[in-house]
């Protein structure tokens, strides 16, 4: 019976302790591959989320529902200049507005989305450039930044209304 179990093959104790160790870094490295995907997971949501808010930004203020009663402008606008929804007259008098105040950009309140925050920014200027080969003031250039509260850029996102009047559509 001796003979027997001296003949066994078993594990020692450090062979054991080798296995542990080559499972507890393989067990490291898939965490930590883990732990990065849910990072970039999580940047890549936010500028989904920033672009979709720029999107809709942009989308209100070219179809003639711009609303600048939340915003926060540097300067005091003309009443009529005010209204809740701005027509491509009023809009054209008020990229006018900004333009010879030198006011860059238009801020709105921060928005909350999955618990983090977004700033957007709206910039407004005349699409009459000699490279477009437009009539003077015939599109507006419609420019949505969508920011973090640190500053960082998520989202940039720019369209253009066309004056009706003049025989131009939205693109």
């Amino acid at each position: 019976m001796w003979a027997y179990s001296r003949n066994e093959k078993g594990m020692t104790l450090i062979e054991v302790l080798a296995s542990i160790v080559i499972l507890s870094i393989a067990l490291l490295l898939l965490s930590n591959f883990l732990v990065r995907g849910l990072e970039l997971s999580g940047k890549e949501d936010s500028k989904l989320v920033a672009m979709n808010l720029a999107r809709q930004l942009a989308e209100a203020w070219r179809s003639g529902n711009g609303d600048l009663t939340s915003a926060t402008m540097p300067i005091d606008l003309p009443s009529a200049l005010s209204a809740n929804k701005l027509t491509y007259p009023q809009l054209a008098q008020l990229t006018e507005y900004l333009k010879d105040y030198d006011v860059k950009e238009i801020s709105f309140p921060a928005v909350e989305v999955n618990e983090r925050h977004y700033q957007q920014k709206l910039s407004l200027s005349f699409l009459d450039d000699a490279a477009y080969d437009l009539q003077e003031k015939t599109m507006i250039l419609i420019t949505v930044r969508v920011t973090s509260p640190e500053g960082k850029e998520l989202a940039l996102l720019q369209s253009a209304m066309a004056n009706p009047e003049k025989g131009g559509i939205s693109p």
